[in-house]
């Protein structure tokens, strides 16, 4: 998590020289290039799943780079802090995704969990937050960006999981 956090406020300096789909046009390959070069290291390729590598061919689309750019895009726009908080909603995201679509059960330890961060959003920006409808709008980004975050973990996970819950 504090690799996220960093991100987010290292951004804001990149963001001062740079467009956002720029800063994500060479974030994204760096980020490729680096998994390419620990591959023949880290990966067996005896243990090919074609179904996970389609699915994770797909996710790719959305994640990481749409998901990047509306990062980057929020960061400009609201700011590290704002738009860093409202997209650590990803993990209250991704269990209403498991829920809904894998049929998962959440335990009281998981919801008090989540309320936490609901919570927790909400009490550090009650009083610096302008609920204007452009502020609305602003909102959404990092909120599509936690949201795509949250689709391809649980997507992910129903391959692994052949659609069964744990």
């Amino acid at each position: 998590m504090f690799g996220f956090g960093a991100g987010f406020v290292l951004t804001q300096f990149g963001l001062r020289w740079m467009q956002p789909w720029l800063g994500v046009a060479v974030s994204i390959p760096t980020s490729t290039l680096l998994f390419w070069c620990l591959a023949p290291f880290i990966v067996d390729p005896s243990d090919g799943y074609l179904r996970a590598f389609v699915l994770f061919a797909c996710v790719g689309l959305f994640f990481p780079g749409a998901a990047a750019l509306l990062n980057f895009e929020s960061n400009r726009l609201l700011g590290p802090n704002i738009g860093g908080a409202l997209s650590s909603i990803t993990p209250v995201l991704a269990v209403l995704l498991a829920i809904v679509i894998l049929g998962e059960r959440i335990r009281g330890p998981q919801l008090l969990a989540l309320a936490a961060i609901g919570v927790g959003i909400s009490l550090m920006y009650r009083v610096q937050v302008n609920l204007s409808a452009c502020a609305l709008w602003l909102m959404a980004l990092p909120l599509a960006s936690a949201a795509i975050r949250g689709w391809s973990s649980r997507s992910s996970n129903s391959v692994f999981n052949g659609g069964r819950t744990r």
